[in-house]
Protein backbone atom coordinates (compact mmCIF):
# COMPACT_ATOMS: atom_id res chain seq x y z
CA UNK A 1 0.00 0.00 0.00
CA UNK A 2 3.24 2.44 0.61
CA UNK A 3 4.04 1.67 -2.89
CA UNK A 4 0.49 2.87 -4.20
CA UNK A 5 0.50 6.17 -1.93
CA UNK A 6 4.25 7.35 -1.24
CA UNK A 7 5.31 7.44 -4.54
CA UNK A 8 8.59 5.92 -3.28
CA UNK A 9 11.32 3.88 -4.78
CA UNK A 10 11.34 0.21 -4.36
CA UNK A 11 14.56 -0.09 -2.18
CA UNK A 12 13.60 3.15 -0.79
CA UNK A 13 10.49 1.19 0.81
CA UNK A 14 12.34 -2.02 1.29
CA UNK A 15 14.97 -0.53 3.40
CA UNK A 16 12.41 1.68 5.35
CA UNK A 17 12.95 0.99 9.52
CA UNK A 18 10.12 2.63 11.82
CA UNK A 19 12.29 5.53 13.02
CA UNK A 20 11.77 6.65 8.95
CA UNK A 21 7.79 7.00 9.86
CA UNK A 22 6.13 9.58 11.06
CA UNK A 23 2.70 8.04 12.32
CA UNK A 24 1.47 11.23 13.92
CA UNK A 25 1.75 13.19 10.47
CA UNK A 26 1.85 9.87 8.42
CA UNK A 27 4.90 11.41 6.68
CA UNK A 28 7.80 9.24 5.48
CA UNK A 29 11.21 9.94 5.62
CA UNK A 30 13.24 7.53 3.57
CA UNK A 31 17.51 6.62 4.37
CA UNK A 32 19.15 9.35 2.01
CA UNK A 33 19.06 8.85 -2.17
CA UNK A 34 21.03 11.01 -3.87
CA UNK A 35 22.55 11.86 -7.11
CA UNK A 36 22.66 14.55 -10.06
CA UNK A 37 18.88 13.66 -10.47
CA UNK A 38 17.75 11.63 -7.76
CA UNK A 39 17.29 12.69 -4.20
CA UNK A 40 15.36 11.06 -1.10
CA UNK A 41 12.71 14.23 -0.39
CA UNK A 42 9.39 12.95 1.89
CA UNK A 43 6.66 10.97 1.19
CA UNK A 44 2.96 10.74 2.57
CA UNK A 45 0.70 7.69 2.63
CA UNK A 46 -3.22 7.92 2.87
CA UNK A 47 -5.28 6.58 5.38
CA UNK A 48 -6.05 3.21 3.85
CA UNK A 49 -2.48 2.47 3.62
CA UNK A 50 -2.46 3.76 7.65
CA UNK A 51 -5.12 1.15 8.36
CA UNK A 52 -2.78 -1.42 6.51
CA UNK A 53 0.52 -0.32 7.70
CA UNK A 54 -0.65 -0.75 11.39
CA UNK A 55 -2.42 -4.22 10.45
CA UNK A 56 0.97 -5.30 9.36
CA UNK A 57 2.98 -4.24 12.35
CA UNK A 58 0.18 -5.70 14.41
CA UNK A 59 1.08 -9.03 13.01
CA UNK A 60 4.84 -8.52 11.87
CA UNK A 61 7.55 -11.83 13.22
CA UNK A 62 10.39 -10.73 15.34
CA UNK A 63 13.30 -10.22 12.86
CA UNK A 64 17.48 -9.59 13.58
CA UNK A 65 16.69 -6.97 10.99
CA UNK A 66 15.76 -3.54 11.85
CA UNK A 67 13.88 -2.82 8.24
CA UNK A 68 10.30 -2.45 8.47
CA UNK A 69 9.78 -4.93 5.66
CA UNK A 70 13.12 -8.09 6.09
CA UNK A 71 12.56 -9.34 2.97
CA UNK A 72 15.00 -10.37 0.40
CA UNK A 73 15.20 -9.67 -3.13
CA UNK A 74 14.03 -13.04 -4.52
CA UNK A 75 11.30 -12.82 -1.88
CA UNK A 76 10.33 -9.39 -3.07
CA UNK A 77 10.08 -10.68 -6.90
CA UNK A 78 7.82 -13.87 -6.18
CA UNK A 79 5.07 -11.49 -3.95
CA UNK A 80 4.70 -9.24 -6.84
CA UNK A 81 4.57 -12.27 -9.14
CA UNK A 82 1.80 -13.75 -6.79
CA UNK A 83 0.34 -10.36 -6.96
CA UNK A 84 0.12 -9.99 -10.84
CA UNK A 85 -1.04 -13.47 -11.26
CA UNK A 86 -3.64 -13.26 -8.43
CA UNK A 87 -4.96 -10.06 -9.95
CA UNK A 88 -4.71 -10.54 -13.52
CA UNK A 89 -2.97 -6.91 -13.77
CA UNK A 90 1.08 -6.09 -14.71
CA UNK A 91 1.23 -4.30 -11.19
CA UNK A 92 4.77 -3.67 -10.20
CA UNK A 93 6.33 -1.19 -7.79
CA UNK A 94 7.24 1.01 -11.05
CA UNK A 95 3.75 1.02 -12.24
CA UNK A 96 2.64 2.13 -9.01
CA UNK A 97 4.34 5.10 -8.52
CA UNK A 98 3.97 5.88 -12.02
CA UNK A 99 0.00 5.68 -11.04
CA UNK A 100 0.59 7.68 -8.06
CA UNK A 101 2.26 10.48 -10.49
CA UNK A 102 -0.52 10.28 -12.65
CA UNK A 103 -3.24 10.27 -9.50
CA UNK A 104 -1.26 13.21 -8.01
CA UNK A 105 -1.53 15.75 -11.04
CA UNK A 106 -4.60 14.45 -11.91
CA UNK A 107 -6.43 16.97 -9.10
CA UNK A 108 -3.80 19.87 -10.14
CA UNK A 109 -0.92 19.29 -7.96
CA UNK A 110 2.14 21.22 -9.55
CA UNK A 111 4.76 18.66 -11.45
CA UNK A 112 7.32 20.37 -9.11
CA UNK A 113 5.50 18.56 -6.38
CA UNK A 114 4.83 15.71 -7.43
CA UNK A 115 8.96 15.57 -8.70
CA UNK A 116 9.50 16.39 -5.19
CA UNK A 117 6.85 13.43 -3.62
CA UNK A 118 8.88 10.65 -6.19
CA UNK A 119 12.35 12.36 -5.00
CA UNK A 120 13.30 14.07 -8.54
CA UNK A 121 15.40 16.86 -8.53
CA UNK A 122 13.63 20.12 -9.57
CA UNK A 123 14.25 20.74 -13.47
CA UNK A 124 14.30 24.62 -13.12
CA UNK A 125 16.19 26.94 -11.50
CA UNK A 126 12.66 29.10 -9.93
CA UNK A 127 11.67 25.30 -8.40
CA UNK A 128 14.80 24.31 -6.92
CA UNK A 129 15.50 27.69 -5.23
CA UNK A 130 12.12 29.49 -4.28
CA UNK A 131 9.64 26.58 -4.24
CA UNK A 132 8.51 25.85 -0.27
CA UNK A 133 9.66 21.81 -0.32
CA UNK A 134 8.87 22.02 3.56
CA UNK A 135 7.53 19.26 5.27
CA UNK A 136 4.09 20.54 6.33
CA UNK A 137 3.56 22.53 2.43
CA UNK A 138 4.30 18.70 1.09
CA UNK A 139 1.85 17.43 3.81
CA UNK A 140 -0.72 20.47 2.57
CA UNK A 141 -0.80 19.61 -0.85
CA UNK A 142 -0.87 15.92 -0.56
CA UNK A 143 -3.83 15.97 1.33
CA UNK A 144 -5.92 18.21 -0.60
CA UNK A 145 -5.31 15.43 -3.89
CA UNK A 146 -7.02 13.30 -2.12
CA UNK A 147 -5.58 9.85 -3.14
CA UNK A 148 -7.34 6.66 -3.31
CA UNK A 149 -6.19 3.65 -3.94
CA UNK A 150 -8.82 0.64 -2.96
CA UNK A 151 -11.33 -0.38 -5.15
CA UNK A 152 -14.19 -3.08 -4.30
CA UNK A 153 -13.81 -6.50 -6.05
CA UNK A 154 -16.88 -5.62 -8.26
CA UNK A 155 -15.29 -2.64 -9.17
CA UNK A 156 -12.47 -4.30 -10.52
CA UNK A 157 -14.16 -6.85 -12.12
CA UNK A 158 -15.91 -3.99 -14.41
CA UNK A 159 -12.62 -2.65 -15.46
CA UNK A 160 -11.15 -5.98 -16.68
CA UNK A 161 -14.44 -6.35 -18.11
CA UNK A 162 -14.38 -3.26 -20.09
CA UNK A 163 -10.16 -4.08 -20.57
CA UNK A 164 -9.15 0.02 -19.85
CA UNK A 165 -5.74 1.03 -20.16
CA UNK A 166 -5.87 3.23 -16.75
CA UNK A 167 -8.13 2.78 -13.69
CA UNK A 168 -7.79 3.00 -10.23
CA UNK A 169 -5.79 0.73 -8.05
CA UNK A 170 -7.09 -1.69 -6.04
CA UNK A 171 -5.12 -4.42 -3.98
CA UNK A 172 -2.03 -3.97 -1.95
CA UNK A 173 -0.08 -7.28 -2.29
CA UNK A 174 -0.73 -8.12 1.40
CA UNK A 175 -4.43 -8.59 0.75
CA UNK A 176 -3.64 -9.98 -2.33
CA UNK A 177 -1.94 -13.04 -1.03
CA UNK A 178 -4.14 -13.14 2.57
CA UNK A 179 -7.09 -14.33 -0.21
CA UNK A 180 -4.41 -17.21 -0.88
CA UNK A 181 -3.33 -17.61 2.95
CA UNK A 182 0.31 -16.33 1.83
CA UNK A 183 2.30 -13.51 3.91
CA UNK A 184 5.66 -11.88 3.06
CA UNK A 185 8.67 -13.71 4.60
CA UNK A 186 6.93 -17.10 3.49
CA UNK A 187 8.58 -17.73 0.21
CA UNK A 188 11.39 -20.25 0.40
CA UNK A 189 15.36 -20.93 -1.28
CA UNK A 190 13.46 -22.35 -4.34
CA UNK A 191 11.54 -18.73 -4.91
CA UNK A 192 8.34 -20.99 -4.01
CA UNK A 193 5.81 -19.24 -1.41
CA UNK A 194 4.65 -21.40 1.00
CA UNK A 195 0.72 -21.70 1.89
CA UNK A 196 -0.17 -20.98 5.55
Amino acid sequence: MLYATAGLRRQEILSLKLDNIDFEKRMVTPNSHKGETKKSWVGFYNEEAEQTLKGYLATKKQSRSERLFPMQRNEVVELWKVARNRTGIDITPQKLRQWVCSEMMRPGVSETYVDAYCGRVPKTVLARHYTDFSPKRLKDIYEKANLDCLISEQQLLQVKRKKRGSFKLLFTVENCLSTQGLQAGQCDNSNQCQRS
